[in-house]
């Protein structure tokens, strides 16, 4: 008896082992995505209590807001998150993902306060805009996260986690204004207790160990690896990867990042914001980075995020909060199927039937609104919004990191989410007035946009699964 409990001691202890690595790695990427997930719930927070913030309904409690007002209360979240964009890749690779997420939370909290308690159009839009700091910050930080912890064969996967965690919160949104539409305070003041908890959770997670490595801190990265890999001889090998694909790391214009001492061999300075946007040897990356990441939101989706309820509202009024409810959870099982295709069907195919599904989705949703077909509408905005979830939502976040060299990353994310912004801006702002004039043949812009966009991921993004580093993803 003795002999056999002996045996079967070890097996205990690696499967007790092997759980608490898996546990410890899905904590973090869990509490990564807490901001991500509070980007969902602040960009569709307005959307199904609207017509009650606007005095629309018969309420006491409102704001008396015109469209172009409401596009500049929703674009003022762009606002944030474009600044914030702007400089999070570059503070990330600077100070660490874990601390820009710890800064990120002053926003989400603060943002919340102001809009919950505001009485009139610009301390509502101000507020918009302190969250939309935290959320620029978080869309950028998250997946650059989620690549440097996740193992090689499960990135597709966890790339896909900043989207899944996106639509969670924008379903958390539409659920709330549901329930509590008539009292929109309450939906506001909900981002200030996710903020809290955000703050919380951080406390709880290390660095990220490939920023460590970055440092020139590798032994503390291997501490950190070895809880989230089979064993630490693995760590231990990833670590050296990391640490070869940093010192390979040089300029092709005049400027070779040879360490000048075994102390700095591992420290690489990151790529400047200049430099990225002008030499050529980043041309390539940039160009795909700014079509995969501009497509993503001149497509469309963010018409229906940020005014579906009142979209809907047109054919279907009793219904429309349901309907788009019923939507955003149907695009976020999507998001979460879809995701486990990444890494076998491949980036860029995922992202042409994502957009060719959004064209066609697009011109039906036109076609229905201008015809009054309630169920045509519907069920083409659901197929807009399943067609985003399996390539467009989660694919472009995870390829920017894949596309560029180590030393770009913080800047090839920056400059992406950069773009993003100012093309949600766009949309947001703009939309509620050219809506005002063109109604439903708006959607018929979107579907113009999409088959451009076919043509330039066609022709200048390329494929990267299976690709394990920059040269690979630009020769082969």
């Amino acid at each position: 008896m003795s002999s056999i409990s002996s045996s079967q001691q070890p097996n205990f202890k690696s499967i007790l082992q092997y759980n608490a690595r898996q546990e410890m790695i899905y904590w973090m990427a869990f509490v990564a995505c807490l901001g991500t997930l509070q980007f969902g719930y602040h960009v569709a927070e307005l959307n199904a209590p609207l017509d009650v913030i606007i005095c629309h309904d018969a309420v006491t409690d409102c704001i008396d807001l015109h469209p172009r007002d409401v596009g500049y209360v929703t674009a003022a979240f762009s606002v944030g998150g474009l600044i914030s964009a702007l400089l999070a890749g570059m503070a990330a690779s600077k100070y660490g993902p874990k601390k820009v997420s710890l800064f990120n939370t002053l926003s989400f909290i603060a943002g919340p306060l102001f809009m919950a308690n505001a009485t009139n159009t610009n301390t509502l839009a101000f507020g918009r805009f302190v969250s939309g700091l935290g959320a620029g910050a978080a869309i950028v930080v998250t997946p650059l996260f989620l690549n440097e912890i996740a193992p090689h064969n499960l990135r597709g996967m966890f790339g896909a986690l900043s989207q899944i965690s996106v639509n969670v919160g924008i379903v958390a949104a539409q659920v709330a204004g549901l329930i509590i539409s008539q009292s929109w305070r309450y939906i506001l003041i909900i981002g200030f207790f996710l903020g809290l908890i955000n703050l919380a959770s951080l406390a709880f997670i290390p660095e990220s160990p490939k920023w460590l490595v970055s440092k020139n801190r590798a032994t503390e990265a291997t501490a950190i690896l070895a809880r989230l890999r089979d064993n630490r001889a693995t760590a231990a090998r990833e670590v050296e990867e990391w640490q070869k694909e940093l010192q390979s790391v040089m300029f092709e214009s005049d400027q070779l990042m040879a360490p000048a001492s075994a102390a700095s061999a591992n420290h690489i300075e990151p790529v400047s914001l200049s430099a990225f946007l002008t030499r050529k040897p980043y041309r390539k990356p940039l160009l795909a980075i700014l079509i995969i990441m501009t497509a993503q939101q001149l497509c469309g989706i963010n018409s229906i995020i940020f005014y579906g309820v009142s979209i809907l509202g047109q054919i279907i009024p009793k219904y429309s909060t349901l309907v788009n409810v019923f939507i955003s959870v149907l695009g976020t099982v999507v998001t979460v199927g879809a995701s486990r295709f990444i890494d076998v069907l491949g980036r860029k195919r995922l992202l042409l039937y994502s957009i060719f599904g959004m064209s066609v989705s697009a011109a039906l949703v036109a076609t229905g609104i201008i015809n009054s077909w309630p169920i045509v509408s519907s069920l083409s905005a659901a197929l807009f919004v399943v067609s985003f979830a399996i390539g467009l939502g989660p694919i472009p976040f995870l390829m920017v990191s894949e596309m560029v060299e180590p030393n770009c990353v913080g800047v090839g994310q920056s400059v992406g989410m950069t773009s993003n912004w100012i093309v949600t801006f766009a949309v947001g702002y703009f939309f509620p007035m050219v809506n005002a004039r063109l109604g439903g043949a708006t959607f018929y812009l979107f579907s113009v946009f999409g088959i451009a966009y076919l043509t330039l991921v066609v022709k200048f993004v390329p494929e990267t699964k299976g690709k394990r580093n920059f040269t690979e993803v630009w020769t082969m």
